[in-house]
């Protein structure tokens, strides 16, 4: 008997997207799914394109929000409430996927009954789809782990999943992870996986499945431009030192993460912006020195 899994597409003014990505969906191999589609409130002529999909067999609900949420993640946990499958996807809205995704990552629950949530790697594309890097180079061959040892060597160092369109998870695991995730605009998808490991085993697919739309104006690299990330994700930060036990070295090398990221990785509107988003974590020079001395070693491709 096929897992039934529930495929939720948020969408907030992605109207440009929005076709390729439906029709991604329904091209998949597997084909156990229900689509649930929830807008919120969008301003362009996403519901035009909506309209065209409600008669599909596969469509179980369209929700379309009179005011927009204010985040993602309120749309997700309401996502959650309509989900008729055991396994939900998020398959974001301004992305797409191989036909063989689902058939490759429900492949990974059917072999283990404790899997948490399981993830493909994902290829970078910008708006017209031209493809870019492959992303997640530490996973070059597929991995299953315990949740809690996938935690302390990949998620408390950074979000190693990327982008949620390339997951699928449990989701009565879901229902019992902690709404503080629901709070954030763009990180709390990393603090949603952080909690999804510590309730089950994580599967990684090295091969990508998955490609993930980054360009000027989607959510992350707007969060990103205006400093916004670094709060969220210095709030990441503060709940990761709270719930694991680092040692003093692991502590500053994961300030060190974040601050190399503020001063060599991101591009800031301005850079007053910059100076805001160190001053959330008052580097110390031996912390900057130790950033400097990263860049000079591995610049940009550490993190990519």
């Amino acid at each position: 008997m096929s897992n039934l899994v529930s495929v939720i597409v948020p969408n907030y003014n992605h109207a440009q997207y929005l076709d390729i990505r439906l029709k991604s969906i329904l091209a998949q191999t597997y084909t156990d799914f229900e689509i649930i589609i929830l807008d919120d409130n969008s301003i362009d002529n996403s519901k035009e394109i909506i309209k065209r999909y409600e008669k599909d067999v596969h469509i179980s609900h369209i929700i379309c929000n009179k005011t927009n949420s204010g985040s993602p993640f309120i749309q997700w946990n309401r996502g959650f409430q309509y989900a008729k499958g055991d396994l939900i996807w998020i398959a974001e809205s301004d992305d797409c996927c191989e036909p063989t995704f689902l058939e490759n990552v429900v492949a990974e629950f059917e072999r283990n009954s404790n899997l948490s949530f399981a993830f493909s790697r994902s290829i970078k594309i910008d708006e017209n789809g031209n493809k870019g890097n492959i992303l997640q180079p530490m996973f070059t061959s597929d991995i299953r782990i315990d949740g809690k040892e996938f935690n302390k060597k990949y998620l408390i160092w950074g979000n190693k999943v990327w982008n949620a369109s390339s997951v699928v998870f449990r989701k009565s695991n879901a229902l019992t992870v902690n709404k503080q995730y629901m709070d954030f605009r763009g990180a709390g998808d990393w603090l949603f996986w952080i909690e999804m490991a510590e309730k089950g085993d994580v599967a990684v697919i090295s091969e990508p499945l998955n490609y993930y739309r980054v360009y000027s104006k989607n959510t992350t690299n707007s969060m990103r431009m205006s400093g916004m990330e670094d709060v969220e994700d210095k709030k990441i930060y503060d709940f990761i030192i709270s719930n694991y036990h680092l040692s003093w070295i692991n502590k500053v090398r994961l300030q060190k993460c974040f601050i190399y990221k503020i001063l060599y990785e991101n591009e800031y509107t301005t850079a007053d912006v910059c100076k805001e988003s160190l001053r959330l974590w008052k580097p110390s020079l031996f912390l900057k020195l130790l950033a400097y001395v990263s860049h000079l070693k591995y610049g940009k491709r550490k993190f990519l």
